[in-house]
């Protein structure tokens, strides 16, 4: 039996940048990533416009994060949160981009010299074919920290196949509008992957039978030419094809 020393995403990215927005706009932008993603989910299954659901969406998570970080906002501050909420959701009901679906989580494996490591990913959504999409509800261009993690995140998304990423940008009278950028697949970070999780503990790890991994995840392979001194990808397969990839 094959077993594959695993790490998800957000690990390695953590380990090249960090987040340091304030605990507000952190919960905002987790409110309306929540709301993104069950808007997408319930229009397809309705044609009627689902905005006003999503809205309330957005506010609950939004009250809870803020109850868990322990902060308190005051009637003008919720109001404003409220209004920029409106009118991102707005913009996304706008979109091309509401048809799209969440993906199952990918596993890319990148075997070397007789092992196996694997990283666990799952960008925002995807066409169901062959195009995924990573939506940030900031502008990666005009926040440094956070642009930089995005970026980061979608260096390891862009090995499942073509990815784009989608940001929100506010103009000067406080409407939004969505940013569309192509991602490069940058193959470079095959050996980042690997030299990160080769220094990682068992404990920081999590270890699974590769039969397992096949079973219930679609799978993304690359491996290390000893010959040539690169990397190759050798497909993309899922044990389960008639399940939703």
């Amino acid at each position: 039996m094959v077993k594959v020393k695993l790490i998800p995403t957000y690990r390695f990215v953590n380990s090249r940048c960090s987040l340091r927005g304030n605990p507000v706009d952190l919960a905002f932008g987790k409110a309306i990533d929540t709301a993104l993603a069950q808007y997408n989910y319930y229009q397809s299954w309705t044609r009627r416009s689902l905005l006003m659901e999503a809205m309330k969406c957005a506010m609950k998570v939004f009250t809870e994060e803020l109850r868990k970080q322990g902060v308190e906002l005051s009637d003008g501050e919720r109001r404003m949160y409220a209004g920029r909420a409106w009118r991102m959701l707005s913009c996304w009901r706008k979109s091309k981009y509401t048809g799209l679906l969440r993906p199952r989580t990918r596993v890319v494996l990148l075997e070397r010299s007789g092992m196996v490591y694997g990283v666990f990913a799952q960008p925002d959504f995807w066409d169901r074919d062959r195009v995924f999409y990573e939506v940030k509800s900031y502008n990666v261009e005009k926040d440094e920290d956070a642009g930089r993690c995005a970026k980061e995140q979608c260096r390891v998304f862009a090995l499942l196949g073509e990815l784009r990423l989608i940001y929100f940008t506010e103009d000067a009278n406080g409407y939004y509008t969505l940013v569309e950028r192509r991602v490069e697949r940058d193959l470079g970070v095959l050996n980042e992957l690997w030299e990160y999780i080769l220094k990682l503990s068992d404990d920081e790890c999590t270890y699974r039978e590769l039969k397992e991994l096949e079973d219930y995840h679609p799978i993304v392979k690359y491996r290390f030419n000893t010959d040539t001194g690169k990397w190759e990808y050798l497909g993309t397969w899922s044990l389960r094809p008639g399940r939703t990839l």
